[in-house]
């Protein structure tokens, strides 16, 4: 029903002016049950997730969220991402690590920056799981398939430097 809708988007207008995120998010999430067009329906739900994981905390109840806009997308690379680093913060490591090897997979053998990110969520998910080895070895990997990754050097040489060993030797001129 358009009009059913229409009242929908006012709402959630309503919510966003008043910072209610949780309302703001189950009503994305509802509202999404009734866009006739599935690939509507995919952006609602992202953005719920994204405020269910970010404003309120609760990664947990995202998890359903992400898993059907992946229904309508699956091959939506940020959305596995959105699902791996979901998964992780809500304590299923597992989880989190078999997205992320499908993401490498569908790589194949190809490098592309974009590769970085998951080998920098890899990082990030074996250094919560305790295993600082494999971590380092994730993020070294994000830091060679793209060397201006800030985030990915930052997270390495912290974890290096936690760790009690010299961060990275860069020579003068690679500093730019």
């Amino acid at each position: 029903i358009p009009e059913a809708l229409d009242v929908r988007e006012r709402l959630a207008s309503l919510y966003r002016t008043r910072d209610a995120v949780r309302p703001l998010a189950e009503l994305l999430a509802a509202t999404a049950d009734h866009v006739s067009e599935p690939a509507k329906t995919v952006p609602l739900l992202r953005e719920a997730a994204e405020l269910l994981v970010q404003r309120c905390a609760d990664p947990a109840a995202a998890i359903p969220l992400i898993r059907r806009a992946r229904e309508v997308a699956p091959d939506d690379r940020a959305l596995m991402l959105m699902l791996a680093d979901a998964l992780g913060q809500s304590g299923d490591i597992e989880g989190a690590r078999t997205i992320l090897r499908e993401v490498l997979e569908g790589f194949g053998t190809r490098k592309p920056k974009e590769r970085s990110t998951v080998h920098y969520y890899m990082g990030r998910l074996l250094l919560a799981s305790g295993d600082r080895a494999q971590a380092i070895t994730e993020l070294e990997t994000a830091t060679k398939v793209d060397p201006t990754s800030a985030t990915a050097l930052l997270a390495l040489a912290v974890t290096l430097r936690d760790d009690g060993r010299h961060a990275l030797h860069v020579a003068p001129q690679d500093v730019a």
